[in-house]
């Protein structure tokens, strides 16, 4: 099965945050996004990963 391509909106409301944050979050250096163009597409499976990762890590930059 292919993995579920998000937008900035989708993820955002995946992890019930703001857009502003998780946008911001996509110019963080290894966070899963791939950029178009002026667009972001976020993979589920890896911005899942990353956030558990953290949450056993460093915490996640406030902005």
């Amino acid at each position: 099965m292919e993995d579920e391509i998000l937008t900035v909106k989708e993820a955002a409301a995946l992890l019930k945050i703001s857009e502003n944050t998780c946008y911001n979050w996509t110019h963080i250096e290894g966070f899963p996004c791939v950029k178009i163009g002026s667009i972001h597409r976020i993979p589920r499976t890896l911005l899942l990963e990353w956030v558990n990762a953290r949450a056993q890590g460093p915490e996640l930059p406030s902005v």
